[in-house]
């Protein structure tokens, strides 16, 4: 009985402490809800099956670039707050290729997820010009986590 009472007294101040210590780092993968009308995109880029960090993303629309991210060290990324319309994605890393993804659908109130591949350059053979393809053909081989998709 002691010890459950004991247990009892400490219990809300480790998870105070865990919530405290813990949810910073987590932050940047957690999904986030947009709001005023307002939608987002969010993803992770692989290469070589590993994620890739500090990767430079760029979003653009008709050809004006409207925000800038780098990846974490897991490759996550998000553009928090973008307006309602089509988006292209560039992701950029010295010794990987270049990739973009065109007509990426953003809504309001929802978050439009995109993980990518950015293949790491292994030999003196492979082309040097980005990978262009478009939301759809990632959209066809994306796991569906529990975030909103455009659809």
């Amino acid at each position: 009985m002691w010890l459950i009472s004991r247990v009892a007294r400490i219990a809300p101040g480790i998870l105070l402490a865990l919530f405290i210590f813990i949810q910073p780092s987590m932050a940047w993968r957690l999904p986030f809800v947009p709001e005023n009308g307002l939608g987002g995109i969010t993803g992770k880029l692989t290469g070589d099956l590993q994620p890739v960090g500090k990767v430079s993303v760029v979003l653009v629309q008709q050809d004006k670039i409207i925000d800038k991210t780098e990846t974490d060290a897991d490759g996550f990324y998000k553009f928090r707050y973008v307006e309602e319309g089509m988006y292209d994605i560039k992701a950029t890393k010295d010794g990987y290729r270049t990739c973009i993804v065109l007509k990426i659908p953003v809504i309001p109130d929802h978050v439009t997820k995109l993980d990518f591949y950015l293949p790491r350059f292994n030999n003196d053979h492979m082309p040097d010009d980005p990978i262009v393809e478009t939301y759809d053909h990632y959209y066809k081989y994306m796991d569906h986590p529990t975030v909103s998709y455009p659809r």
